[in-house]
């Protein structure tokens, strides 16, 4: 039949009298069977988008399920097709977000409890189990198996996982939450290597480790939808044996046959100093870049062409190069220390507390970690022998006072400064005053200045002076 155009519609009807054959089917015609048709829907999964993924969370859906009008949905979530019935694009790209934002903030509750443990402002890191940062993630928000939002997250993380690898909308969130979850987890891993005493073992490092934690979280949590057996202890204990293997004791020494080894390992310059150097300038030029985060031995080592197991020799330990980042300020305070030498001898040291104030607020991870490596010196070496690596010969911060105390001698109280000794340890005592003061109160430098003064440099002079 034709239709008003004329034109005949589909295949036209063959010929009065025409010899009618079978026709034959060409080679290339699909195949119909069940097979086929599964293979046609895997297909089709395969090269699923985001939007459809979520199809079913659509405009219409969502003003049903929120009572509102689905015009109110299209105005806070604009769509090319502007049509109700349709995958929204912009719906499911912000529903990805949002929900992994959501999943993100647990995960900083989650560090920030941890951070208590070993928060030298706190002192809750004397005694402190040496895993506990670990062990604390595993049973706080962190944890697939302790947290109901994890669910949300998890089904939503795997819905869009399986689209990213051919979608941006799905793959720019998944990732940048990702990469955010790994500079949380990596601040974890900092403060159990500082608890444990131990280090990143050769060719490792602490964003590879906080990677593979990652996944075997999410490993646990999908898991645990199916397994009874998948329980929390169980992901507690697995974290701890792949930390177990990621590090190694600060004292063990790693000095492998090279024939045993897959990568090959750069021989250290003969000269040890001025490796020390290299490595010291490739930190401050990192943290100049990317700040304290940015800043690794393996880093470093990597910058500086020479192995991991150089940078350890010569810094022994990731806070050791805040040491080496630190020791450049410390001309700014030698300078400020002569423009003030005529001034009273309270003003003279509160001027000076309140420029390590300012120093520790512009850089409050840089001195945390200063202070945590003269804390762990002290405390497992005793006092400082002159090792190349000890971060109090490497940014010696208090020895700038000891000549302006001794030159003061006759105005602090008798017993304090009679010595050498004695005023290198009362210029540490007020440096780490200062620096710790300076992290743990949210107040001005001046302010800090004051309290200092008042405190610790009062107690210590002949005559009190007036406030600061």
């Amino acid at each position: 039949m034709a239709d008003k155009g004329g034109k005949n519609r589909g295949v036209a009807a063959p010929p009065a009298g025409a010899n009618v054959r079978a026709r034959e089917v060409p080679a290339t015609r699909p195949r119909l069977g069940r097979d086929h048709l599964l293979e046609a829907a895997e297909d089709l999964v395969l090269h699923l988008r985001l939007r459809d993924v979520l199809a079913s969370v659509g405009v219409r859906s969502v003003a049903d399920h929120a009572g509102v009008a689905p015009g109110t949905v299209s105005h806070h979530f604009p769509s090319k097709s502007g049509r109700a019935g349709e995958p929204n694009p912009t719906l499911a790209r912000a529903v990805v977000e949002h929900v992994l934002s959501q999943s993100l903030a647990g995960t900083r509750s989650a560090q920030a409890a941890v951070a208590e443990i070993v928060d030298p402002t706190t002192g809750r890191g004397d005694g402190a189990d040496p895993l506990g940062p670990l062990t604390e993630l595993a049973s706080s928000g962190e944890s697939p198996l302790s947290n109901a939002n994890r669910d949300l997250a998890l089904s939503i993380t795997l819905l869009a996982a399986t689209v990213a690898g051919h979608d941006p909308d799905a793959r720019r969130p998944l990732r940048a939450h990702h990469e955010a979850r790994i500079d949380l987890l990596v601040e974890v891993i900092d403060a159990t290597l500082d608890l444990s005493g131990r280090r990143m073992a050769e060719g490792t490092s602490e964003r590879a480790f906080a990677r593979s934690l990652t996944a075997l979280i999410d490993g646990f949590a999908m898991q645990a939808r199916y397994d009874p057996h998948t329980t929390a202890d169980l992901l507690t204990s697995a974290g701890l044996r792949l930390f177990d293997s990621f590090t190694v004791s600060h004292s063990a020494v790693e000095e492998p046959d090279p024939e045993h080894t897959l990568f090959a390992r750069v021989d250290p310059p003969a000269d040890a100093a001025g490796v020390r150097e290299t490595i010291a300038a490739a930190a401050l030029r990192r943290y100049r870049a990317g700040g304290w985060r940015a800043v690794s031995l393996t880093a470093v080592a990597a910058d500086t062409g020479v192995s991991r197991q150089t940078a350890i020799r010569c810094f022994g330990h990731r806070n050791t190069l805040a040491a080496a980042i630190w020791a450049t300020f410390i001309p700014t305070l030698e300078h400020g220390l002569r423009h003030d030498e005529q001034l009273r001898v309270d003003r003279l040291l509160g001027r000076h507390v309140q420029r390590l104030a300012e120093l520790a607020h512009r850089h409050p991870r840089l001195t945390a970690a200063l202070v945590s490596s003269f804390w762990y010196q002290t405390a497992h070496v005793g006092p400082p022998t002159g090792a190349s690596d000890d971060p109090r010969v490497i940014a010696p911060v208090p020895f700038v006072l000891v000549p302006v105390l001794e030159q003061h001698r006759s105005s602090f109280r008798a017993g304090l400064i009679d010595s050498p000794s004695q005023s290198i340890t009362f210029a540490g005592m007020l440096t780490n005053h200062a620096l710790t003061a300076a992290i743990a109160r949210q107040e001005s430098a001046t302010d800090i200045a004051a309290y200092v003064v008042a405190t610790t440099i009062a107690g210590a002079l002949t005559r009190r002076p007036p406030p600061f």
